[in-house]
Order: C-alpha cells, then structure tokens, then sequence
C-alpha cells in the first residue's frame, strides 16, 4: 500500500473514487477543499491511499495558521463540515488504520493545541478504530438528520406525502394554495437576497451571521451542478430562499432564509417541498439536513417532521493535558485566534 498527498495530478482518480461511493458527500469533493481554503485561514492536507494501483481511501484535514505558537487541526473546519476517513467498500481494513495513524503522527510532529475529527454519518460505525488508536481523546455528539427519498415514480407526491407528518403535510398543502412562483437562478439579485435575509434572521435570534465573502466563494467555488438557489416569489417580491449543495446521491440543506412577515405563508416549506420533488426525479436518494445539538430541540422536531431519520455522529477530540492550560486560557477567544476551526468543547473546560 502506498499512502500519499493527493494533489493536482490526482483528482481524476479522486473524482472516480467518490463517484464508486454511494453514500459519499460534497464534504469530500475537490470542489469543497477549494471552497475552505477560500474562507478558513488555514492550509489544507488531503491523504489518500493507494492499494493495488487504486485509490481506496482519503482523509481530509485542514490546519489552522499558527496563533500564540499552536495550530488546530480539524477534519473539517467550517461550520462542523464533516470529516473522518472515506473508505472504499471494497479496501482493505488496514486503509483506515493507515489514514488515522498518519493524522496521529501530523498531530504529534505539529505544534498542535487540539484536532478534530467530525465523523461522516457513514463513518461512526468505526468509531472505535479511532478511539483505540488516538490518544487523549473525548467525545462531542450530533444528531445527524437524514430523509430517505422516495424513488422516481407516476404517485412521486404521494409517496413523500406518506413520509412526513400530518402537521408537516398540511403545511405543505397550504404553501401550495399561496400563489408562490419557484425561481432557480444563479443571479446576483438572489444571491444578495439570500445573503441579506440570512443575516437578518440570524440577527433576529441573536445569531452571528455568515460572512457574505463566504457565500461568494459558494458560488464561486461550485458549479452549477453541485449547487442550486431557489427564491419563493409572492406577487413577484422574494419572500424565502434556499441554498441546497448536490453530491452523488445526496442533497445538502445548507441556508434556509425567510421574510419574518410572510412566515405564516409557509413559503419556506413550498420550497422544500418544490427542492425534494425535484431532486426526486433528478435521482436523488437522500436529503441531508445537517447536524442538530442535542439542545435545539425545536430545530429536530421540525426536521424529524419531513420524514429525516437520526445517526449521531462524534466530534472526536484531541487535546493533551500539557495543552489544557493554554486552552483554559484563550477559552473566550477561539473564534478570534482560530476562525471556522472547532477547538474544544467549552462545557469541558
């Protein structure tokens, strides 16, 4: 086995890797590391490994510019992106102990304050190779939320009808007999709606925004294939929007937005509706909500309520007690000296 540094000249193989993957997500992808290295400050480190020629397993890995002489590594940064190892079915149970003990020897050699790996859904069944082979490590939990869509069919509507709740269901029905339009584009106008009406429902709920030069490097950074805005119209005024990333087999939920006034029209629930139904017949086999903490409980119920099913899923935590003073310390600064990185849990300090 050949473990290296993907690079340029292995994206090809990398591509068609991911593509042999099923379950595998946009976190993966070429097109996501351009992305963070636009918006985290940190520098990239992406491990494959080569079994027979092939390219059975990767691991991605970002680590953060150096702040008071120590770095953080997470796999992923950025908004709790998932990372961990993608293996492919068909490999060798060494890949994975290779991949993880070439991240336990990165975190040794660096000057590192804490590392981080967010498992992929599909990954925390092997949670305990990590664990066995990684020192110092603690545990952080999410609750991953995912909804099975229904094959292409003549009763499509039907069918997913029959997955969400009745209360869901009958939102959906009156968003329907609200007059909303659908519009799909890329151009600027929704992207500037969608930016500002973020902001101000993030500021609504004494939220912290995203910055807008993260959303220009969205646009930037994927093609059109692997993203879609979709604007609800109401008497041609824009009234809710919807960010949506694309991967293989599976729809990203990533910014929903909303116009506070036009909430009991449901028109965010048109185009989730309208987004599913397409992604349906376009063969979509999964609608991935994204992660929920165990607090926001209204936030899993209304997920739970189109149909999404839970896997929890671990931060997994790397952080030596010689390092425990220095984090006690800048504790109330981690997003300053570390920006879009996950450093520790602060409920553990």
């Amino acid at each position: 086995m050949l473990i290296r540094e993907l690079d340029e000249s292995s994206i090809s193989e990398w591509r068609f890797f991911l593509k042999n993957i099923e379950t595998s997500k946009i976190y993966y992808t070429p097109e996501y590391k351009n992305f963070l290295s636009k918006v985290v400050p940190g520098d990239s480190r992406y491990f494959g490994v080569w079994e027979s020629g092939s390219l059975k397993g990767i691991l991605p890995l970002f680590i953060s510019h150096s702040n008071q002489n120590c770095k953080v590594i997470n796999s992923l940064p950025w908004y709790g992106s998932h990372g961990g190892c993608l293996i492919s079915p068909d490999a060798d149970k060494t890949v994975r102990v290779l991949l993880i003990e070439k991240y336990k020897e990165l975190i040794e050699r660096e000057t590192t304050l804490s590392s981080t790996l967010i498992l992929d859904l599909d990954e925390q069944k092997y949670k305990h190779h990590y664990t066995n082979l990684l020192n110092d490590v603690i545990e952080d939990e999410r609750i991953g939320q995912v909804t099975f869509l229904p094959n292409f069919s003549e009763n499509t509507e039907i069918e997913l009808e029959k997955m969400i709740h009745k209360k869901t269901r009958n939102l959906v029905r009156k968003s329907l007999n609200q007059g909303f339009d659908i519009v799909n584009t890329d151009e600027d106008w929704a992207w500037d709606f969608l930016y500002e009406t973020h902001k101000e429902n993030l500021i609504q709920i004494g939220g912290k925004p995203k910055p807008k030069d993260h959303f220009i490097a969205i646009r930037e950074s994927f093609p059109d294939s692997m993203k879609a805005v979709s604007i609800a119209m109401l008497d041609k005024v824009p009234v809710a929007g919807l960010l949506l990333l694309y991967f293989n087999k599976t729809i990203e939920y990533l910014t929903p937005v909303i116009k506070h006034n036009y909430r009991s029209n449901q028109p965010l629930s048109f185009l989730i509706w309208m987004k599913m139904i397409d992604g349906i017949h376009d063969d979509y086999s999964w609608w991935n909500w994204g992660g929920t903490w165990k607090s926001q409980k209204s936030l899993h119920h209304f997920k739970s309520r189109w149909g999404a099913k839970d896997y929890p899923y671990s931060y997994l935590i790397s952080a030596t007690e010689k390092n425990m003073g220095t984090i006690k310390l800048h504790q109330n600064n981690f997003s300053s000296l570390f920006p879009f990185f996950y450093v520790y849990p602060l409920d553990r300090i």
